[in-house]
């Protein structure tokens, strides 16, 4: 937020670019001489061309979580990991026979 003091310099140029006030008017209200007016004139100018500046339009862009790229990662991984292991519990119930299965089953390992 602006300072009161800036609030008046602001004022006091726009008042003399409006045509409301001289710029004798304006240089007494601020209490500067010529050079420090045309300063600050210059400064408030600079400053509202630099804010009409064209920027990106429309919406700011949604900010992506910067984990996002790793959750994803990691999803991938435990796809892949519960795949191998499905693959695992398969070879092993054909490889063991009746008797390995149901100890499995017993475990909550094989359907």
């Amino acid at each position: 937020m602006a300072s009161p003091e800036a609030h008046e310099r602001a004022k006091a140029i726009l008042l003399t670019l409006g045509g409301t006030w001289s710029v004798g008017e304006a240089m007494a209200h601020l209490g500067v001489g010529r050079t420090r007016f045309a300063e600050l004139r210059l400064q408030l100018l600079e400053a509202v061309l630099d804010a009409m500046e064209g920027g990106v339009r429309g919406r700011p862009r949604r900010r992506e979580d910067p984990h996002a790229e790793l959750i994803t990662k990691l999803e991938d991984e435990i796809a892949e990991l519960t795949r191998l292991l499905e693959r695992a519990r398969a070879e092993i119930e054909i490889l063991s026979g009746p008797a390995q299965a149901a100890v499995l089953a017993r475990r909550g390992g094989a359907a």
